[in-house]
């Protein structure tokens, strides 16, 4: 039975000091490492992660900001229409009165 003592405790403190809790042992080991082209390497994939993130937030405030706009356009496409054709009352069709059920035999 394997216990606690099997675990990597150095490797795992360190992880969250530099948090890298996710399990990023490459940047972990770059980081730890005394090569500087090592320690250079591991920020410029950090930096590149970085903007790979601002690049992902950029592209989700554009699609918001186009669903916006195709909101508003089809809340000025329905308020153009004639305020007849917007209410539609209990058992009536999108087509008007005439199908109303009290009005079927009134003609």
């Amino acid at each position: 039975m394997r216990g606690i003592a099997t675990l990597d405790w150095p490797r795992v403190i360190g992880q969250e000091r530099y948090g890298l809790a996710a399990g990023c042992d490459a940047t972990f080991v770059a980081l730890r490492a005394p090569n500087a082209v090592a320690v250079a390497a591991a920020v410029a994939a950090a930096a590149a992660a970085v903007a790979v993130a601002v690049a992902v937030a950029v592209a989700a405030a554009v699609a918001a900001a186009a669903a916006a706009a195709a909101a508003a356009a089809a809340a000025a496409a329905d308020a153009s229409a004639p305020a007849e054709r917007r209410v539609v009352r209990r058992g009536e069709s999108d087509a008007g009165a005439q199908f109303t059920p009290g009005l079927r035999f009134a003609r």
